[in-house]
């Protein structure tokens, strides 16, 4: 079987390091609602995924306003990931169907269709996410078992609708090493290679990413292996590594990615103490990153 998560906006702090602890596999991060929401930690859920060799995808969070809108919508926001951030979005995409929060409404069947019919043309057909009590009023009869479902069920059996078999399943809400509580949890029952059919990924990008993703875990350790030689001295004493910035200013950023919150900027000449490296990027502080390019070590 393989493990997966949805989140949104909601899980605002994401350590995906940490993420991967609980075997991890997939994620589904929120893209859009409606015609003009866009999920304003999107860019920065996918990206963090992704450098850590999560398969991501995204979904869509189905209003009663237009289908075709909603779907040129959604579409032009993975488009604009993908050309800004280099989101990979190797997934299929998602259309999450369930009553809208702010006035307890749904989108209609004809909207749904009208949907799914204008995102096949934009990209692919989408999966379809929901509870088992809404598919007869939100899917044509004609329509019932002609898309990929994923299936929110938190009874723990399993059972599949008759006629339509599901590919994923949202089972429940648990805590998640890196997230916290209540995320919500889901499940593909199958290997990675029957994963990948199921949910129309090219095996050979897959198989990519994560040799992608284990390359990069071979240089942070190189460079935490050279991290370590140098903090302690011949007499095994730990001693304090000390750096200069030596651009302009230098962003402090909330992780050690460009995609992370900037909190303050150093000036030319600052001199900070590194507490920790990964990869290119050396922690001097909580939560406070720089990148290694423009900082030059000295002995103190």
């Amino acid at each position: 079987m393989i493990l997966g998560i949805d989140i949104s906006h909601y899980q605002k702090t994401v350590d995906w390091r940490r993420v991967i602890e609980d075997k991890i596999e997939f994620a589904f991060c929120k893209a859009s609602q409606g015609t003009s929401f866009v999920d304003p930690m999107f860019e920065q859920h996918m990206y963090g995924a992704e450098t850590v060799g999560i398969l991501t995808g995204s979904y869509h969070f189905l209003t009663s306003e237009d289908g075709v809108l909603q779907a040129e919508h959604y579409y032009k926001t993975v488009e604009k990931a993908r050309a800004l951030y280099g989101i990979k979005h190797l997934l299929s995409p998602v259309a999450d169907i369930e009553e809208n929060p702010a006035d307890n409404s749904l989108p209609t069947p004809d909207i749904v269709k009208d949907f799914t019919n204008r995102l096949t043309e934009l990209w692919k057909e989408p999966i379809i996410y929901t509870r088992r009590a809404l598919l007869d009023k939100v899917i044509h009869q004609e329509n019932w078992g002609k898309y990929k479902l994923w299936l929110a069920d938190y009874s723990g059996m399993f059972k599949e609708p008759e006629n339509w078999p599901v590919v994923l399943w949202q089972y429940g809400q648990e805590w998640v090493n890196g997230i916290g509580k209540d995320v919500d949890r889901d499940i593909f029952f199958g290997n990675l290679s029957e994963f990948a059919q199921k949910l129309d990924i090219n095996v050979y990008n897959m198989h990519k990413e994560k040799l992608v993703y284990n390359s990069t875990l071979i240089d942070n350790i190189v460079a935490k292996l050279d991290y370590l030689l140098r903090t302690y001295d011949t007499s095994g004493e730990i001693k304090p590594v000390y750096g200069r910035v030596t651009a302009k200013t230098l962003n402090v950023r909330t992780e050690p990615t460009t995609n992370a919150h900037v909190i303050r900027k150093l000036p030319e000449g600052s001199l900070v103490k590194i507490f920790d490296v990964l990869g290119k990027w050396y922690r001097i502080g909580e939560n406070e990153w720089v990148y290694s390019d423009y900082i030059e070590r000295v002995a103190l």
